[in-house]
Formats: structure tokens, sequence, C-alpha cells
């Protein structure tokens, strides 16, 4: 289910037929479940059902196998659930009804079950809320919780370069400008201590 909420598209139009198969080998092998999403120069389209639009995201091209190592350059399921879980239960609406969203078709029954029960959801409530998302990645939750309402937002990850910008830009390239100021990225160096005004 979670990876039927992306669209991963290459940057430039041509695809090698290598690509071609492993971005399908979840259809292909319907056991293989694909866990972690992007390679740099693609572009992964986030499609929530509550948000008006599809959140781009762009990964980060490490720089040397250290770097590789804090698996920040993918965009992984667990990133796309938090988003799920953050963004809130979309409004069913009543009967059956398709809604077309980036391409894809979406089938939406009244009271369809969702990820978590009623009193679960309301633990993972972000509108007015501080909202401190550390290990960022590619800022996906961060992202989401500033578009759904969250009073403020810092996204943060370990402070490599490469990782830091493609942070900031996916922040700058989803957040609308009236909600800039809600939505900040900091560096986090694994043992050192935040502001607590940071946070």
């Amino acid at each position: 289910m979670l990876p039927n909420l992306l669209r991963i598209t290459p940057r430039t139009p041509t695809e090698d037929p290598e690509d071609v198969f492993a971005t399908a080998l979840g259809t292909i092998f319907t056991d293989d479940l694909r866990n972690q999403h992007g390679d740099p120069g693609c572009v992964i389209a986030y499609l929530s059902r509550r948000l008006d639009g599809a959140v781009d995201l762009h990964v980060a091209d490490p720089r040397g196998e250290e770097e590789r190592k804090k698996f920040a350059h993918y965009l992984w399921n667990a990133g796309v659930l938090m988003a799920e879980l953050c963004g809130g239960r979309p409004a069913w609406g009543g009967g059956e009804e398709d809604r077309v969203l980036g391409g894809l078709e979406w089938r939406l029954h009244a009271g369809r079950e969702w990820w978590v029960d009623a009193g679960e959801e309301a633990c993972w409530r972000v509108e007015g809320e501080r909202v401190l998302e550390l290990g960022a990645g590619v800022g996906l939750a961060g992202i989401v919780s500033t578009l759904v309402g969250a009073e403020e937002v810092v996204v943060s990850d370990y402070p490599a370069p490469e990782i830091l910008e493609n942070l900031e830009q996916n922040v700058e390239r989803n957040i609308p400008e009236k909600l800039s100021g809600q939505c900040r990225q900091l560096h986090q160096d694994i043992g050192s201590r935040l502001p607590l005004d940071a946070a």
C-alpha cells in the first residue's frame, strides 16, 4: 500500500531497461516489497489524499562510502507512513468516489479502514503543534506537517552537506512562501544537545 502513494520519475526522460525492471519488481514479484525509494537524479512524488497536490522530493547524492552508510539518500516506507499519520485521515466523502491525483486513480469508500484507529489517530494529530523531525532524510513528514497546519516544524538530519542541502531544497520546493517561516531546517550532531529554543 505505501509504495502506491509514490510516483517515481527520472529527471531526464530516457531510462535504461534496468531502471524500468528495478522499479517494477514489486509488481512482478508480489512478495518482494520495496522498502526504500529514489535514486539521485529522480523525482519522488508523494500523492497524499489529504493535500491539494503532490509533494515532489529529490534524494541526496552522497559523496563517498561513509555518507552512503547514513541511508539518508532514500525515502523509506517508514517515512511515507509518518507522512500519512501526520497528515491525518483524508475525508472519504459519502459513498463511492473516484479521484484522480497525479495520474493515479484512488477508489475511496465511506467507512474504509485507515492506518490506525480513531483513538491512536488523535496521538498523531499535528495541527497547531510543534514538530521536531529527527533523521528527516528527504523531510517528507516535516513538510506534510507544515502543510496540514503544524504551528512550527524543525526538520533535522546528520550534518553532511549534501544531505542538508537536499533537505533544504525539498522544504523550499514544497512549502508555500506564506508558510515558509513555520518550517526550518537544523543539522543534528549525534551526542550533542540541541538548543531548547530550536526544538
